[in-house]
């Protein structure tokens, strides 16, 4: 064994990298299999993802949520618009936002296609762990995410 090897057995940032090399591919895999195109994947399925979540936002709240710049967020939203899954309102609360939302189109037709895929996903994701093993990673994530947040504040 190459005596660097053992630092990288710890390296967080190596470790995360592998990790996104390797799920991109196979959450693409999983959104074609379920009927979806390649329009769909990535950041598009993340914002999708965020407003079934969290319902109707403004973009600066988008921009918060999935740490995407505001330049690509607009862009994202644009081509959603385009393919009818996002639409902008105007805000309830401040006549001058305006608030992201899922179309009707994108929840019934979209979303549960999405929905299954994420399952999917999430299965593959976890098959080599116990029921309290995904609970603790899960809680792992949750405290990476925010500190991940924090640091860009």
């Amino acid at each position: 064994m190459h005596i660097a090897s053992e630092e990288y057995n710890n390296d967080f940032t190596y470790k995360f990298s592998l990790c996104s090399n390797h799920f991109k591919p196979l959450a693409r895999k999983v959104l074609l299999s379920n009927g979806l195109t390649d329009e769909f994947f990535d950041q598009m399925m993340s914002l999708l993802i965020c407003l079934n979540k969290n319902g109707p936002l403004i973009l600066k709240d988008l921009v918060e949520e999935t740490a995407l710049p505001y330049p690509t967020l607009s862009n994202l939203i644009d081509r959603g618009e385009a393919i009818n899954v996002i639409e902008r309102i105007k805000s309830p609360d401040d006549g001058r936002a305006r608030t992201i939302q899922l179309t009707n189109y994108c929840e019934e037709e979209i979303m549960p296609k999405i929905l299954r895929a994420k399952d999917q996903t999430n299965e593959v994701l976890t098959s080599n762990l116990s029921s309290i093993e995904k609970s603790e990673f899960i809680t792992l994530l949750g405290k990476i995410t925010d500190s991940l947040k924090a640091s860009v504040k």
